[in-house]
């Protein structure tokens, strides 16, 4: 991967609209109009923002700009959509019962085991079925103003899975995502997600990223979640990529009346990564928990962010991130909490534990 470190945000704005001007036809051409209409405003945002680097400051300890100034393909076209992905990975666990749901270089390939009252499929395609959840919730809750990523992402996303729980549905088992990065090139890959977790239902996602060939990957993505009333759901992301691998992904949560939110970030490996966690508490009596383990060893970067919103009265949140560094590993830990001066009675909790192994790990951390 041929990374040019002194590319300016300017020449990166220019080149990425460049690429989306004379692509536009074939990213638009299997999407609907809700998720095709944002992207002239993704672009403006994107072109007055750009990517952000260290000036940036929820991105000062971190500046993933040279990866995605990189000489990179991206697919357009889905050029791996004749291959079985059950040939390319096998989870190893034997008669495990879970779903399964297959994403090959941000694309949806497959889905298994579907359980009653789930709906499951390619983010395009489920926005020509479901038009009208798209309108309600797609692009609602991950801040395409305030992140050049987001921007980025809302701009060139194809494809990623579609999640509906349906009301008063309890899904007994877990539902696994397995993100497979492979190919011979050089790669950007961009994915979008959407969950809706409905009424009264009970769930668990199990999200797993991995790389099955040598080549250098830049991943942008972005997963919105959405538990409504009374709703529970779990969400655990496994990052477990080779070091040519740099990921800047987030998690955008909205939390109606009662419902409880666990998200877990599981960093094994990762070249570098930055994982975005936005929960926003849109209503009374919620909790979110949010926890955190990476461990970070050679010249691996981890930087975990959270912003959690105390938008209403009587409700908590809960986070606790620890990690591991050993060698020149570097990272860092902020998060921030916003209590709106009429949430009365909130109860939120932060802590953030690290070790450093050598004298060269380093960690910022900014509670």
């Amino acid at each position: 991967m041929s990374v040019t470190i002194s590319q300016s945000i300017e020449d990166l704005k220019e080149r990425y609209a460049s690429l989306f001007d004379a692509n536009s036809r074939a990213i638009c051409q299997t999407a609907s109009e809700a998720i095709n209409g944002l992207r002239s405003r993704a672009y403006s945002v994107f072109m007055e923002k750009g990517i952000p680097d260290k000036k940036v400051e929820n991105y000062r300890y971190s500046d993933f700009k040279p990866y995605f100034g990189a000489r990179l393909e991206i697919d357009f076209s889905n050029i791996n959509s004749h291959i079985k992905p059950q040939d390319l990975y096998q989870t190893g666990v034997p008669e495990s019962n879970v779903c399964t749901i297959f994403l090959i270089n941000g694309w949806f390939a497959a889905a298994q085991s579907v359980p009653e009252n789930v709906v499951i499929g390619g983010f395009a395609a489920m926005s020509h079925q479901y038009p009208e959840l798209y309108a309600r919730y797609y692009g609602t809750q991950a801040p395409l103003e305030s992140d050049g990523y987001v921007a980025l992402n809302t701009m060139f996303a194809q494809d990623g899975f579609f999640l509906l729980i349906k009301k008063n549905a309890v899904v007994d088992k877990p539902i696994q995502v397995i993100n497979i990065l492979t190919g011979e090139s050089d790669r950007l890959s961009f994915f979008r997600n959407l969950i809706i977790a409905d009424d009264n239902c009970e769930a668990k996602g199990l999200f797993c990223d991995h790389t099955l060939s040598p080549s250098h990957f830049v991943v942008n993505g972005v997963t919105e979640i959405f538990a409504n009333e009374n709703a529970l759901f779990d969400y655990y992301n496994v990052q477990s990529q080779h070091n040519l691998t740099c990921q800047v992904s987030g998690v955008y949560i909205s939390q109606k009346k009662n419902s409880v939110v666990q998200t877990n970030y599981i960093t094994l490996q990762c070249g570098h990564a930055r994982n975005n966690i936005f929960v926003a508490l849109s209503d009374e009596f919620c909790e979110s928990h949010l926890y955190g383990l990476y461990l970070a060893d050679k010249n691996q970067h981890i930087d975990n962010f959270s912003f959690v919103d105390h938008a209403n009265p009587n409700c908590q949140s809960n986070e606790l991130f620890k990690g591991v560094l050993d060698d020149q590993a570097s990272g860092s830990f902020t998060g921030s909490i916003m209590v709106r001066p009429h949430a009365q009675k909130t109860n939120a909790y932060q802590s953030n534990k690290n070790l450093l192994l050598t004298k060269d790990a380093k960690f910022n951390t900014k509670p």
